[in-house]
């Protein structure tokens, strides 16, 4: 998919790419998702595999794995973080909350819809605009005419502009190398690889195993 994306090109072909980047990303998330299985950071649970069918968790997970291989423009700013946030036992706020909706909010309420918070909790804003919908959406307006409720033209796929599926390509590049290297083993230019499979695995230990909810849902 990459490939044809980068044939097609961004300039004269912006919405298409950008389609076609999006989908790599997810199915690279696919593949992160299927290697913790492997790895035994997560259980190989119907609820787990529903995740990889779920367009809304692959999306959520690209936001871990964007955490684990940045930007090389902002690497050295990136590492500074990871390193502070290392010492006060915590993640970026962004990374910590899309792997907390994963497992409460999507998996969670997949295994009981009876249960709420409490309190209900604050999430960091672009996790939560994920969780949402709105990648899948910008995903859906590269594809698809969108018509508003009276009728009117909403979007077109022209909307999409070059420099965003041009650095929508580039991080399907980043997600690819990231899913390459732990595949292969080489996980020590990984940031943060071994905290982040630890803080996963802590998360969804206990899931069963045993079918405990019919497997249903996007590709």
């Amino acid at each position: 998919m990459l490939d044809d994306a980068d044939f097609l090109g961004t300039d004269s072909r912006p919405s298409t790419v950008f389609a076609l980047a999006v989908i790599a990303q997810e199915e690279f998330a696919k593949g992160f998702l299927f290697h913790f299985i492997s790895e035994g950071a997560l259980p190989a649970a119907p609820l787990v595999l529903r995740m990889a069918r779920d367009h809304t968790c692959k999306q959520l997970m690209m936001l871990v794995m964007d955490y684990l291989n940045p930007d090389s423009e902002e690497f050295l700013t990136h590492l500074k973080s990871v390193f502070e946030d290392r010492a006060a036992e915590r993640f970026r706020r962004d990374v910590a909350d899309a792997m907390n909706i994963l497992r409460h909010e999507k998996v969670g309420r997949w295994k009981s819809k009876n249960w709420f918070w409490a309190e209900e909790p604050t999430y960091d804003g672009t996790a939560r605009s994920v969780a949402d919908g709105s990648f899948d959406r910008e995903k859906q307006d590269a594809l698809y005419v969108r018509v508003g409720g009276d009728g009117s033209l909403a979007c077109t796929p022209a909307s999409v502009r070059p420099e965003v599926a041009r650095a929508t390509f580039e991080r399907a590049g980043r997600l690819g190398r990231l899913v390459d290297q732990v595949l292969k083993g080489d996980i020590n230019g990984v940031i943060d690889y071994d905290r982040v499979k630890d803080a996963i695995g802590a998360l969804f230990a206990g899931l069963a195993v045993a079918p405990d909810v019919p497997a249903s849902g996007a590709e």
